[in-house]
């Protein structure tokens, strides 16, 4: 049962380094991992996908509990900026920052977490968002 083992600290590693780059602050630990390393990682068949699933996972729900976190903390308004349809796949995500990836080259130095976010938020953006 290798395969949860896995997936668990990949979401959990996913979620505290998005939530942590969600939080303003003059300098914050986000991954080191560059969206280039993390695209080879999604290509890699059937070893990495479930990795790179988890990720974008993990991902996805920061970015949809940082609004809640942030009103819950007495912060200032925090609007959603990604919304993902609850019948979305993990394979669709992955497909979707695969694509975004690929079409954007140039971005592929930047760290893991700016790619999937710009993805993400490209792909689902919330209505009357700006």
């Amino acid at each position: 049962m290798r395969g949860p083992a896995i997936l668990l600290p990949a979401i959990l590693c996913g979620v505290s380094a998005l939530l942590v780059a969600a939080v303003p602050a003059a300098a914050q630990r986000v991954s080191s991992m560059p969206a280039g390393r993390f695209l080879q990682i999604c290509k890699s068949g059937a070893r990495g996908q479930p990795v790179c699933e988890a990720y974008i996972a993990g991902a996805a729900d920061s970015f949809a509990e940082a609004p809640v976190l942030a009103r819950n903390s007495g912060g200032d308004k925090f609007p959603p900026v990604v919304c993902i349809p609850r019948q979305v796949t993990g394979q669709e995500l992955r497909e979707t920052v695969v694509a975004w990836l690929d079409g954007h080259r140039d971005q592929l130095r930047q760290p893991v977490g700016d790619g999937v976010f710009a993805a993400l938020q490209s792909a689902y953006p919330c209505k009357g968002a700006k």
